[in-house]
This record gives C-alpha cells, structure tokens and sequence, in this order.
C-alpha cells in the first residue's frame, strides 16, 4: 500500500485562503478605468479666438489712435473680426497699409492684402507653427523666406505684393475679384474663404488711412483770387474776388457750361464743395459735401458734357463725381 500523499499543515492552508480572498476583493473592488478630460482642440492659425504665440507688428508697440480705431471698427465691421480687432491688431493692419503706400501702389493692394490676413492669421502676426512651418500675418511657409523675414510684416506684405503683381501684371489686379487674387498668391485650400472679408478689409484700410490725414491746414484768412487775361502782367487785370476763408482751398471750374470759368473754395476741414457761378457777391450757390476730412479737391469734365465735375482724392484712389453740381443726387466713379 502506497503512502498517503502528505497534507499541508493547516497555517498554509489559512494563509493561501486568506490571499486569495485578498486577490478577489482586490478584482472585485478596483474601480473602472475612467476617461481623461477631453483634449482642447488645437489653435489653427485661421481661428479668430484662439490663442496662439505671437510677435510684435510695430516696433514702437501700439499707440491711442490704434485702441480707438479698434473700438471703432468693432462696432463697423460685419464679418469674421467683428468684434475681435484689438489695438494690437489695428497695429499689425497698419503696417501692412504702409507697406502698400511705401510702394506707391493704389489702395487696392492693402484691401487685398488685408482680407489674405484676416483669413490665415486673424491680422495675428502668429511666432509659433500651427499649420506645418507656417507663421505670419500671411501664414507663409519656410519656401518663402527665413524666419525672421516671415514675421516682419514690412518684408512679409512686400513679399505677398511681389508674387500678387507676378500674378497680375500690368496692374490686372486692380479689377479682378479680390478673393481670387487671394487665392492665386496664397494657393488655399479652402479659396472660398477670401471673398467674404473683402469688404470689412476695405473698411479697416479707409479707417487707417483717414486717421492719417496731414494735419489741419492753417488759417490765413480771406481768399483773394487775383485774376489775369495777361500772361505777361504780374498784375491783375480783372477785379480782384474775395471768395471763402483760408483754409479753404481755392478752386476754379466751368460749372454751367457756358465756356468760363468761375473761382470757387473747398473747405478741407469739412470736405465741402462751394461752388458758384458768380461768386463776386461773396454767395456760393452750391454747397456740396463730398469725401473725407482732408481730401484733396480735384475739378473736371468726366463725363464730356461741357460742365466741369468736382472729385477728391483720398488716399491713393480718385472720387470723382459725374453729376452736375446742381443734382442733389449723384454717381461716383473710382
């Protein structure tokens, strides 16, 4: 007869039962695996409200003029910087309009340049890469310059004018869609995005640029028009007009088409045309509001009808009106 397997003591017994009603409470106890907090989306450089890293547009940093132009087009602008333009981003908008003016292009270069802002960067001059090696005002890639190049808005807007004019020669851009000319420089994927903000853009350059303005002209007192049929005479030979105040500016135009022309005043403080056609009884006959503060006052026949026009000048782009200056209505052309 074999022997009996031999038992284990009975502490063993205790102490095995014991671990392995440890292990099962341990099973039965452990709490669910829960799920982590939900990870923010990461910032795009196209998000309005995002924070992102970002370097400075003006080296002198911002001034009162930009904080009141931010509060001001906050309440005028209608699409995407709707209430999200800041003194820092009036600043990064106005480095890029003296780019374009420095240049000596129209007007028209910064709208365009403006609305491919809003749309990669939210007028952002984004330091940090959100978008492959991106960064800018303009979101340029490395291919296009060197880092610090890329974020001195000075170099970045001449950069984005250089490839906007190799795509339009001969000035092409100044009639076709904004958004397209947009989209043939940057090369977007999503090129419906330009069009949209064409139009805040072209609010936010005329607000820059009307702030602007040279200062008030200086008053010199009673315009005298010191009038002369001879080419040869340094005096007058015609009575002398008393017409309008300095510093209203001294303009002449065949205002009725009857072959003479008649001496008139632009009042550049309140951008009024008075005009008469006789003004020697110190009487304008027509006072008509037309541009901005400080516009310079331009005369002609636009339309070939005989009778002169007024028209302005505002920044790079001519306003000219083709009503006469009797018509209290009136069309512009650009």
């Amino acid at each position: 007869m074999s022997a009996s397997p031999s038992r284990p003591a009975r502490g063993a017994l205790r102490l095995a039962g014991i671990t392995a009603m440890a292990l099962t409470c341990s099973l039965l106890i452990a709490p669910a695996a829960m799920a982590g907090p939900t990870p923010a989306p990461s910032a795009k450089a196209s998000d309005v409200g995002a924070l992102r890293a970002v370097a400075a547009c003006d080296a002198n940093g911002t001034t009162s003029t930009d904080s009141a132009l931010a509060t001001q087009l906050n309440g005028s602008l209608k699409a995407k910087m709707k209430g999200y333009m800041s003194a820092y981003r009036v600043s990064c908008a106005r480095m890029v309009v003296k780019a374009v003016r420095d240049r000596g292009l129209n007007l028209r270069a910064a709208v365009i340049a403006i609305t491919t802002t809003i749309v990669e960067s939210s007028i952002d001059n984004i330091s940090e890469e959100l978008d492959h090696d991106s960064l800018g005002l303009f979101q340029q890639r490395a291919s296009w310059g060197t880092r610090a190049e890329r974020l001195n808005p000075d170099w970045a807007t001449n950069a984005f004018l250089k490839k906007m004019q190799s795509k339009y020669p001969d000035e092409k851009w100044l009639t076709a869609p904004i958004g397209e000319v947009c989209q043939a420089v940057q090369v977007s994927a999503y090129p419906d995005r330009y069009q949209p903000q064409a139009g805040d853009a072209k609010i936010i350059v005329d607000a820059i640029v009307a702030s602007q303005a040279p200062p008030d002209p200086v008053d010199y007192g009673v315009l005298d028009f010191t009038l002369s049929d001879s080419f040869d005479s340094n005096t007058n030979t015609r009575p002398v007009i008393r017409y309008g105040n300095s510093p209203m500016i001294p303009i002449i135009g065949d205002w009725d088409g009857d072959g003479v022309d008649t001496p008139s005043a632009y009042d550049p403080t309140t951008a009024t045309f008075h005009l008469s056609n006789n003004p020697s009884n110190g009487q304008s006959q027509y006072n008509i509001k037309y541009g901005n503060r400080n516009s310079i006052p331009i005369v002609g026949d636009w339309d070939g009808d005989g009778k002169d026009n007024i028209g302005v000048r505002m920044g790079y782009s001519f306003y000219l009106r083709t009503s006469t200056i009797t018509c209290t209505t009136y069309t512009t052309t650009f």
